[in-house]
């Protein structure tokens, strides 16, 4: 929220990660004319120097929410979680008709649980579940910023059952690199003991 310049009683979006077409970052940008008095600010990876954040700006430009679009340079990886957290809601407009965005659970959806931000997202086959499944924000149709604009309204006009669901400490837990690092070992363990 500083790093963006956004005070803080106003309502502020977030998308951490790779800046590529396929990750829907228009979409985003697009929804904003929808959404008035609220901003994004998009966490550029590898930095906001990046070719697509000229393309990205004068979208916003043209869609005149350059006002209410802030790009900013990441963090290390031991402070996203933080840098995160002053957010309202964490947004990843991944787009449909990939498999490997079908299948996919991407680390930013992680990331936003452990920031304690509800979540919109691309109603994909695995991400969609998930966020329905778990009570942690709302989902919106590939590629329409108009319903990406509903979703998140849903979600600002009431926060607090998502926040609620995020903060669940036995998803934190499971979900967390610990659990997940006793899982890899395990699984490498059982590898190397079939290979002996």
């Amino acid at each position: 929220r500083s790093a963006a310049g956004v005070e803080a009683d106003v309502a502020l979006l977030v998308y951490s990660g790779g800046l590529k077409h396929v990750r829907g970052i228009d979409v985003a940008i697009e929804a904003m004319r929808h959404l008035p008095g609220v901003h994004l600010a998009v966490v550029c990876v590898p930095h906001t120097g990046a070719a697509l954040v000229v393309d990205l700006r004068l979208l916003a430009e043209q869609h005149g929410v350059a006002g209410r679009v802030h790009f900013v340079d990441p963090v290390p990886s031991d402070e996203v979680v933080c840098f995160l957290a002053t957010a309202d809601v964490g947004v990843h407009p991944l787009l449909a008709g990939i498999p490997n965005h079908e299948m996919a659970l991407p680390n930013k959806l992680f990331e936003y649980v452990h920031a304690g931000l509800p979540i919109v997202v691309t109603d994909l086959q695995e991400l969609g579940s998930f966020v329905r499944e778990h009570g942690l924000g709302e989902t919106f149709r590939s590629g329409d910023p108009v319903d990406l604009a509903a979703s998140v309204e849903k979600v600002l006009a009431n926060p607090e059952p998502y926040r609620r669901a995020t903060a669940n400490p036995g998803l934190r837990s499971e979900y967390s690199w610990e659990r997940q690092a006793e899982a890899l070992i395990a699984m490498y363990d059982d590898l190397l003991n079939a290979m002996a």
